[in-house]
This record gives structure tokens, C-alpha cells and sequence, in this order.
């Protein structure tokens, strides 16, 4: 019975690693304009990442039953369980203090998770075989996202643009953006660089993704060369050697200079553990305490060459150091309770500057991002996972399990990788393909097939041959472990200006991966006595799986089932907005579906937000056009409370406003729009059109009351905008206010100036 828990737990865990690479996730339920611009594609909902966070603990609680079923076995520390206890406390406080509680709650959940895959991982992978199949269940996923990269290059662009030209005008509509908008210039400037993305959403985080795993594939040909002179076997390990090679030549096709400058730092690393791998060894306290000193020292140095010339050398580090002196501020301000998981973005639009152009939903680093999600205390917590995991990964190996002669017979029974391959193969593609987001039969085996088959053909090669490793073991297996450190160092060191560990396919995988040098590292001691590490009687053997059942049925309960009920509903509004019928608008079924989802998931601001702008829409062709963006506005404001630090729900609703007066030429809407126009430049003071926005208000409503205060101040935000696109890099020209946009500010500066020289 232990055993058989202990197995399902693992393919459990195998087949989440494996396949959330290969999909995509989300933790807002909101609808890309632009996928919903496709009709036969439609968005993630945040139901399925809470779903995999459910079956991880599900593992979790699994591995707990089995050892409290079977024989006692020591618990392996990994080194990241303190600090899992101080983000999972800073997590749930910045959850009650985020001003998007939906979006907190998802995010960190999720990412509490990721060390529990480590933690479950290193107590699961007890045989040498076991370990093999993890890596191979990596590197086969990984090579599937590789092929995408080079489909992309090769095939995938060029008919991608080739669609965008023919349908760039009705895409960019149905968005509600001028095609001289700079959020087109935007996309089509990423677009026509051909940077492969491969199944994630940013190429950086691909690159940084496939340059771990084509280290750990190289790490895994080394160790099975030193494992044998048959010239057979180590001709398997050229094999294998290829495979890393074209991980690391999709990475290069993401052109992801971070990705580069990350995998330089893990082969320079590797290089020198293996030249100083005697001194090393005698001194392994110091090595690691000097490595730990020199990471200190160049962080101490970035960030004083970044004060003393108030930035950092290149466009991209200058971005980053932007991104990182503002945080810094908001980190100040909310050192406690943290902004949030996800709720970095609304935030940052109040610290940034107008020299920081971009408009970013994380800092690009791990350690910034901590601190501001998490307040002081998440940022002292992934601290503590660093050094802790840091130690596990890299302390000496035990001889119990590098003795062979002490080490019972390890290989798996003939068939077992076959059979494992199947089954965790099996599993990753059939959910894979519930979850594609399409219903087009031949999209489906396009999209299934191919990547099927080089999956199937990876993991084939890199589990060839069995796991025994003869008399070599002693030298092969430390040096695996060796490789893979330096692949999530390679990991890490381009996190530092990036964001992989917020994105789950690469940070399931970074955590996936550091389970094995811990496992190997921190073998079973021989011999341990019945019941040495917990009582064989009495609750507090029982406890940690109550607490994780406990956990389990919270997230289910309280989290998961709400989020999917209201993810249902959310899709049956979005498929019903385009057949209104001939009854009144709080009937249609579009209203009514979107009423269920805002009611089954009272923290989710997406329902009554995307109701709030169909209202609108539909008020331009129904009979009683006046509710309908009446009852848009009450949405709005339900929106709002919400997420009080939107600018998009504050946008929304002064539109709605002027639309109102446009329809009834009540001056009470006129007066309404200042209130969110003007709350936008509070949560975004940097910002010209939001200062244009509010001056357009304003000027409007003093045309009415030939109020002088409200044409100074239409006038001063007005000017305010000129001011701010005026101060922009000389070398910003993208995100720059169009010319016929700055010409109509200019108009309404000289009418607001003429009323107020000469008033009516």
C-alpha cells in the first residue's frame, strides 16, 4: 500500500512538471482583446492553475498517508522549509491588505506550491532510477518546447504576420485602439523581431527555461559517460549531448541576451568547481560562504554603480534599475504587508517616472519582486530558501549511498521506464490537449502530434539504458548533481533581471530540478531504527497530514470551486455576447451569465467589469439605452471596489459617463466623469493621456458652468500633459501621444485660455 501511494504521488508530480511548460496559465480570469479578436481561441482561466495547485497537494497529502501507513523513514531536509513558513505567513498578509485579493490569493497560492515539489520530490526519489525518470520527464519537455521555438522561427512567424496584415484593422477594433497608437507600434516592433516565444508568453523566461535544462542534459550526458567505458554506453551519452545542444540552440532563437549572460555564469561555475574540486571538497563550509560573499559583493556593486551614476551600463540594465529604484520606494511604503502577488503593476504606476517608459507587471527580479509582493518578511523568507537550498543542494554526499557494495541492486525491473514513459507521456498530452483553448479538430492534432513525437523520442533517448552506474558510481553521480546546481545557478543569475520565477512552467521546473541534486545529496541512512523520526503512536504523527488535508479541502473548497464555478459562467456571458435578444438588457443572457459569475466569486473584478463595457455596447442598440448604462455604472463601481487601484476600471467608468451625457445631456454625468478621471492621475501621475483625460473633462464641464476653477485646472492638466510627452528620452519615440493627439491638447489649452480671458 505505501509503495503504491508513493507511485501515484510521483507520476502525480511527473506529469503536473511535465506539463505546465507546455500550457498556458493565468491568474486573472480577465480576456485578451486580442485572443478574443480569434474566435476559435479562447483564454486560460485561473480554474486550471488552481486545479494543479490542488493535485500538488494532493501529492503532498498522499506522500504523508504513505508514510504514516509504512515503515518509518527519516524526513530529508531540503533547506526551504523555514522559508516556505515565512512567505506562506507574508503571503496570507499581503493577501488581506492587496487591493486585487483575486488575483493575491491565485498567485500565491500557486507559488507556495512550488516548494512543496521539492520538498514531496526529495522524499519520493529514493532510487537512482527513480531520479532518471525525473530528468528525462525534464528534458523531453523541455525538447518539445524547443521545437516550438523553432517552429516558430521557421514556420509559425512568417504566416503569423501574414495573418496580422490581412486582418490588422478588424484585430486592433474590436481592441478600441487607432492603429497610431503606440501599443501598436508596440506589438508589431516585438512581432517583427521574430524572438521565439516557444508555449510561454515571454522570451526571456523561455531562454532562461531552456539554458537550465539543456545544462541539466549536458550534466546528465557527463555523468553517464563517467558511468561506463563501453563504448556502446557512452555513445548513448553523445546522444543525450545532442539533445542539450538543441535546448541550447532553441534558447538562442528566443534571443534572450539575459538567457546567455545566465548560462555563461552556470558552464563558468561548473568549470571552476571541477579545477578546484579537491580545495572544494576539503573546505566545503568556506567554499560555500566564499560563493554566498561574492554573490553579496557583486549585488553591493551593481547597486552602488547604479547610485553613484543613477543607472546601469546598456539600455536593458538602465530599464531594470528604473524598474528597481522605483520599487525600492514602494517596498518602503508597504515594508509590512507587501502590495500583493500580481498587484505590483497598478502600484508601479504610481512610483515610475516618465524616463521609465515601460509599463511592467514585475521588476525583473526575484529578490525586488519578494519585497514588494511580500513585504520584508516574504523577502526575508525566499533569503532564507536561498541559503538553505543552497546548503542541501551542495552538501557531501553520504557514502551509505555511493558504497555499491553496501547499496542494494538499483535498476528498474525490465519495462519500467517503458511503462513509466507511457503512463506520465499519457498523462502530460491528454490534459495538454483538454487545455489548448480550441476547439478546431485540426488545430488539435497539429498541435498534439508533433510535440507528442518529440517527446516520445527524448525521453526515449535519455532513458535508453538502465540506471546502473557499476564501479564509475562513485565519480558520476556527484558530478550530476554538480551540473544541475550550475544549471539552476544559470537559472538564477538571469532572474536577477528577469522573471521566471513567477512564471509556473519554468519555476515548476527550477524547483523540480532542485530536488534531485538534494536527493542525491541527502541519501537514506542505512540501518535507521523503527519510528526514529516521529512517534509511532498518538496526533502528532497524524498531524502534518491533517493539516494538509486540512489545506487541501480550503483550496478546494473555499478557492478552486468558486473560481471554476465562476470561470463557467464567465465563458457561457463571453459566448452569448454576440446573440442579444429582443429582452430587456438585465435579462439578456449575456447579463444574466455575467451576473452569476460576479455572484459566485465576490473578489474577481472581471465579471461585472466586461458586463459593465457590453452594457455599453449594447446601449447603442437597445430600446432603453439610459438603464443599460445606468446599470454599467453600478457594474463599474462593483468593479471597483474590486480592484480600487485600477486605472482601467476608473478609464471605463468616465467613459461611461460621457456617454451618458452624450445620450441624456444630464450635466450630473458631465460633473461624474471628473471624479475617476481624476483618480487616474492619482494612480498614474506620470501619465499624459490620463492628465489629458481629466483636462478634456474638466473643459467640458466648464463649458457648461463657466466655472474659472474648472478651466484652470483643465488647463494646468492639459499643459501637464505636453509637459510629460515633452519629457520622454530624446530617444522614445514609440510611446510618444500621436500627432493629432498632441494638436487636439493644443486646441483645448487655447479654448480653455480664451474662457477664461473671456468668460460668458
Amino acid at each position: 500500500m505505501t509503495r503504491a501511494i508513493e507511485t501515484a504521488c510521483l507520476l502525480l508530480l511527473l506529469v503536473v512538471i511535465g506539463l505546465r511548460p507546455l500550457i498556458s496559465e493565468t491568474y486573472s480570469s480577465a480576456r485578451s482583446p486580442l485572443t478574443a479578436s480569434l474566435g476559435e481561441v479562447t483564454d486560460p482561466l485561473p480554474a486550471v492553475t488552481l486545479a494543479i495547485d490542488a493535485l500538488i497537494l494532493l501529492a503532498v497529502a498522499g506522500w504523508l498517508l504513505a508514510r504514516n501507513l509504512g515503515s518509518a523513514r527519516p524526513y530529508r531536509r531540503c533547506g526551504l522549509e523555514w522559508g516556505l513558513v515565512l512567505v506562506a505567513a507574508a503571503g496570507g498578509i499581503s493577501c488581506l491588505a492587496a487591493a486585487n485579493k483575486r488575483l493575491a490569493i491565485n498567485a500565491t497560492v500557486d507559488w507556495l506550491m512550488l516548494p512543496l515539489v521539492t520538498i514531496v520530490l526529495v522524499q519520493l526519489l529514493r532510487y537512482r532510477w527513480q531520479i532518471r525518470m525525473t530528468l528525462c520527464v525534464i528534458l523531453a519537455t523541455a525538447a518539445v518546447q524547443a521545437y516550438e521555438c523553432y517552429n516558430q522561427v521557421c514556420y509559425s512567424f512568417p504566416e503569423t504576420e501574414q495573418f496580422y496584415e490581412e486582418n490588422k484593422e478588424r484585430i486592433w477594433a474590436a481592441r478600441g485602439i487607432e492603429l497610431d497608437s503606440p501599443t501598436v507600434a508596440l506589438y508589431e516592433r516585438r512581432m517583427l523581431g521574430r524572438e521565439a516565444t516557444g508555449f510561454m508568453a515571454h522570451g526571456n523566461v523561455t531562454g532562461g527555461y531552456l539554458v537550465m535544462a539543456g545544462l541539466a542534459a549536458m550534466a546528465c550526458a557527463a555523468a553517464r559517460w563517467r558511468s561506463t567505458r563501453l563504448p556502446f554506453r557512452r555513445g548513448l551519452a553523445g546522444v543525450v549531448v545532442l539533445a542539450g545542444a538543441g535546448l541550447l540552440g532553441g534558447a538562442a532563437l528566443t534571443g534572450s541576451t539575459g538567457a546567455l549572460v545566465g548560462g555563461l555564469a552556470g558552464v563558468a561555475a561548473w568549470i571552476l568547481r571541477l579545477t578546484a574540486s579537491q580545495w572544494i571538497e576539503r573546505n566545503r563550509a568556506r567554499a560555500l560562504l566564499l560563493a554566498w560573499g561574492l554573490v553579496a559583493g557583486g549585488v553591493l556593486a551593481t547597486i552602488g554603480h547604479g547610485l553613484y551614476h543613477n543607472s546601469l551600463p546598456g539600455a536593458s540594465l538602465n530599464f531594470r534599475w528604473q524598474y528597481w529604484t522605483a520599487s525600492s520606494t514602494m517596498i518602503r511604503d508597504h515594508i509590512f504587508t507587501g502590495v500583493g502577488r500580481e498587484n505590483f503593476g497598478s502600484h508601479y504606476l504610481q512610483y515610475k517616472t516618465i524616463e521609465s517608459s515601460e509599463e511592467v507587471s514585475n521588476p525583473h527580479n526575484f529578490l525586488v519582486a519578494a519585497g514588494a509582493d511580500w513585504g520584508i518578511v516574504g523577502l526575508a523568507g525566499i533569503l532564507a530558501m536561498l541559503v538553505g537550498g543552497s546548503i542541501a543542494a551542495t552538501r557531501r554526499p553520504q557514502q551509505g549511498l555511493m558504497n555499491e557494495e553496501t547499496d542494494p541492486p538499483d535498476d528498474p525491473p525490465a519495462g519500467v521506464p517503458l511503462r513509466w514513459g507511457l503512463a506520465v507521456g499519457a498523462g502530460i498530452f491528454l490534459a495538454r490537449l483538454l487545455l489548448l483553448g480550441s476547439s478546431d479538430p485540426d488545430y488539435l492534432l497539429v498541435a498534439t502530434a508533433v510535440p507528442v513525437i518529440v517527446w516520445a523520442a527524448v525521453f526515449a533517448a535519455t532513458s535508453l539504458e538502465s540506471n546502473r552506474l557499476g564501479r564509475f558510481y562513485n565519480d558520476a553521480l556527484p558530478g550530476l548533481a554538480i551540473g544541475i546546481n550550475c544549471a539552476l545557478l544559470a537559472f538564477l543569475v538571469q532572474d536577477t533581471i528577469n522573471f521566471g520565477l513567477l512564471v509556473p512552467g519554468a519555476a515548476t521546473t527550477f524547483f523540480a530540478l532542485l530536488a534531485i541534486p538534494i536527493a542525491l545529496n541527502a541519501p537514506e541512512p542505512r540501518g535507521v531504527p523503527e519510528g526514529h523520526h516521529l512517534a509511532r503512536g498518538g496526533w502528532p504523527r497524524w498531524a502534518p497530514l491533517a493539516c494538509a488535508g486540512a489545506v487541501l479541502i480550503l483550496l478546494v473548497g473555499w478557492i478552486l470551486i468558486p473560481v471554476a464555478r465562476a470561470g463557467a459562467a464567465l465563458t457561457q456571458a463571453r459566448n452569448a455576447l454576440e446573440r442579444p435578444t429582443p429582452a430587456p438588457h438585465d435579462m439578456q443572457p449575456a447579463a444574466m451569465a455575467y451576473a452569476e459569475a460576479g455572484r459566485l466569486d465576490r473578489l474577481d473584478p472581471t465579471p461585472p467589469y466586461e458586463s459593465a463595457a457590453w452594457l455599453a455596447r449594447y446601449a447603442e442598440i437597445g430600446s432603453d439605452p439610459a438603464a443599460a448604462l445606468s446599470t454599467a455604472l453600478e457594474l463599474t463601481d462593483a468593479a471597483i471596489a474590486r480592484d480600487r487601484l485600477s486605472t482601467k476600471l476608473q478609464r471605463q467608468k468616465t467613459r461611461l459617463c460621457r456617454q451618458a451625457y452624450d445620450l441624456t445631456l444630464n450635466e450630473e454625468f458631465l460633473v461624474a466623469a471628473i471624479e475617476p478621471a481624476r483618480r487616474v492621475t492619482e494612480l498614474y501621475p506620470q501619465s499624459p493621456e490620463a492628465h489629458a483625460e481629466l483636462g478634456a473633462c474638466l473643459l467640458d464641464a466648464a463649458r457648461l458652468s463657466a466655472d474659472p476653477g474648472q478651466l484652470t485646472e483643465a488647463r494646468k492638466h492639459l499643459t501637464r500633459a505636453l509637459d510629460l510627452d515633452t519629457a520622454r528620452p530624446s530617444w522614445e519615440t514609440m510611446r510618444r501621444l500621436p500627432a493629432r493627439r498632441l494638436e487636439s491638447i493644443r486646441k483645448q489649452i487655447d479654448e480653455s485660455s480664451r474662457l477664461l480671458e473671456y468668460p460668458r
